[in-house]
């Protein structure tokens, strides 16, 4: 019994806890990602934040100087570095990191990949602001939401929040993220 319980407690101190939060610009992965990683006790990310600490300079600036393919190099390089350097934490990516095939494959690999899915009304009404790198017209915004939406359904679970306050969005993420612990 005492190697059984040897057994356990070493898997038990190996415990992954990676998860990653995608979704379409405006479903809430910082704000929600944030406030689940708190009541986990794990570390939080925010990929661009990240990215913009490193660079110097902010989001849209990346994206004015060298472009969406400049800000993807960007993007793939830190989620490489926080994956190589961190064991346990939820990051909330940018809308499209999960749209590049070699970011899905590596998150996919790393950890629990889950899909925040708010329906395209609900993401327009968020984002009217028009301060993101991609905004476009509303139009635009639904056709690539639309492009986005077959990356996104290869994510390991789907959390769909169409009409759900922020305190029941968190709990319900809450549950989902728990029930995913994962033991390496």
């Amino acid at each position: 019994m005492l190697t059984v319980t040897a057994v356990l407690s070493s898997k038990a101190s190996k415990a992954t806890e990676r998860f990653f939060l995608v979704g379409f610009m405006g479903t809430g992965k910082t704000t929600l990602g944030r406030r689940v990683a708190e009541r986990m006790g794990l570390p939080f990310v925010d990929l661009d934040e990240r990215i913009e600490r490193s660079s110097g300079v902010s989001v849209p600036e990346i994206f004015a100087r060298e472009g969406e393919d400049g800000f993807r190099r960007r993007e793939s390089q830190a989620l490489d570095e926080l994956i190589e350097k961190t064991e346990h934490f939820v990051v909330a990516t940018g809308g499209g990191a999960f749209t590049v095939e070699a970011n899905r494959r590596l998150m996919k690999s790393a950890g629990v990949v889950v899909w925040l899915d708010v329906p395209i009304s609900e993401i327009l009404t968020r984002i009217e602001d028009g301060e993101r790198p991609l905004w476009k017209t509303p139009e635009e915004i639904r056709a690539l939401h639309e492009q986005r939406r077959e990356s996104y359904q290869q994510a390991h679970h789907r959390l769909a929040l169409d009409g759900a306050e922020p305190g029941e969005a968190v709990e319900r993420l809450h549950r989902l993220l728990l029930g995913c612990r994962r033991v390496s």
